[in-house]
């Protein structure tokens, strides 16, 4: 265990397959960090946090109907103080991108090793980021190429929609995210095409090819 761990330090693991959040819960228990609790969907997580504010959550991608990515949103609105770190067997840089924007400090793949989970947690914990070594690299790499400003899978599912004519609410609700998170993500996508309207947003990815 990385000595700068906190005794104060709680964590709530956050994936829907029960044996995997118990196992990697005993994991981080045999190193001597305090696991508050389990949670195999989103709504059991919320409770959680709720509840007892952890120092960290490690939110697995695929836990359902509502997302990592939109479950880090509800995690941070309940508990800012609380750090969240992506545990995903995903790797690529739209889903780090989109976690980013949600607000998690880390994102690592569950194919690393456990001293880089424990060094996650550390960094995290303290106020920290942390990027998977092989995606860390990946993103030198784009930023390097000028495509770092690059629309997230979801952003473009959102600026798709909207293009058909639908509103906010009926995304939000097609999708089983908040408007305020469709609204969040507009305005990122926004940024990123360097446009200052949504209908600009909506012609500017139709001219990049990026909605069809």
């Amino acid at each position: 265990m990385i000595s700068s761990l906190s005794d104060s330090l709680s964590v709530l693991v956050v994936d829907d397959h029960p044996a995997v959040g118990s196992a990697l819960a005993a994991l981080l228990e045999r190193n001597k960090i305090n696991v508050i609790g389990i949670a195999a969907d989103a709504r059991a997580a919320v409770d959680i946090v709720t509840e007892h504010r952890p120092t960290v959550a490690i939110i697995d991608l695929g836990i359902g109907e509502i997302d990592g990515i939109e479950l880090t949103r509800r995690v941070l609105a309940i508990s800012p103080t609380t750090s969240v770190l992506i545990y995903s067997g995903a790797g690529n840089l739209a889903l780090l991108y989109e976690a980013r924007d949600a607000g998690a400090r880390g994102y690592l793949l569950k194919e690393s090793p456990l001293d880089d989970l424990i060094r996650a947690i550390d960094l995290i914990a303290r106020g920290g980021s942390y990027i998977d070594p092989s995606l860390g690299n990946s993103l030198i790499q784009s930023r390097g190429e000028g495509t770092d400003r690059s629309l997230t899978a979801r952003q473009i599912q959102i600026l798709r929609l909207m293009s058909s004519g639908q509103r906010d609410s009926d995304i939000a609700a097609s999708l089983c995210i908040s408007i305020e998170t469709v609204r969040a993500h507009v305005k990122r996508a926004m940024s990123r095409l360097g446009v200052t309207t949504r209908s600009q947003a909506v012609a500017e990815a139709f001219r990049r090819d990026l909605i069809t």
